[in-house]
């Protein structure tokens, strides 16, 4: 697998397969995506098998330096790729792309839709990101929509070494992709301030949470 940093023409590629990945109320549109993908911050990766020559999958990624910690705003492998350790390479090959990154963090849903095949494949979801040594945040994350805001969990994949984590780290990293990502919900400000009082210092073990 290779990592290919995308451009205009590659959103124009994949955002067919984006509207079907994510649900309406979370996905941003094609000018949203071309205007945060402007800056350096805000990055496409595709994941390439140039054997098969073939896109595995993508992922939209902001990179908060100050932090150190890698965000995952989405990621998708195809179907045809999925439960063929493709996210998983994926995920390493992400998180290896900067030397002194601390980690990714990434929203996940909680397996609690009322309808079985969601829940079932949200439960999938969070199974496999314990099973590459994800953690649950103990922080009440919301994530900012236009008409309010979306209660998600919020999971840390530490790099090897990395067994700690600030709060000041992780107030200002979620301020930051509020600000930048979330910059055009006008109560982001509202939702962060939630957020907050949760916020405290994590640290991680061996085990997942």
């Amino acid at each position: 697998m290779d990592i290919i940093e995308g451009s205009i023409d590659d959103l124009n590629i994949i955002y067919e397969r984006y509207e079907k990945d994510f649900p309406a109320d979370e996905r941003k549109d094609r000018k949203q995506l071309e205007s945060l993908m402007g800056g350096y911050k805000y990055k496409l990766l595709i994941a390439k098998d140039f054997i098969l020559k073939e896109i595995l999958g993508y992922a939209f990624i902001y990179e908060n330096e100050n932090s150190r910690v890698i965000w995952i705003d989405y990621i998708a492998i195809y179907p045809k790729f999925q439960s063929k350790g493709y996210g998983t390479l994926f995920f390493n090959k992400i998180i290896e792309r900067r030397n002194n990154v601390k980690g990714i963090m990434v929203e996940v849903e909680e397996a609690n839709h009322v309808n079985k095949k969601i829940r079932e494949k949200q439960k999938r979801r969070i199974d496999f990101y314990k099973r590459i040594g994800a953690h649950r945040l103990n922080i009440d994350y919301y994530l900012p929509i236009k008409d309010g805001s979306i209660p998600l969990d919020l999971y840390f994949i530490p790099k090897e070494g990395v067994k700690y984590l600030s709060k000041e780290v992780l107030r200002n990293q979620i301020y930051s992709v509020f600000q930048f990502i979330h910059g055009d919900i006008e109560h982001r400000s509202v939702v962060f301030s939630k957020i907050t009082e949760s916020i405290d210092d994590e640290y991680f073990s061996q085990c997942n949470n």
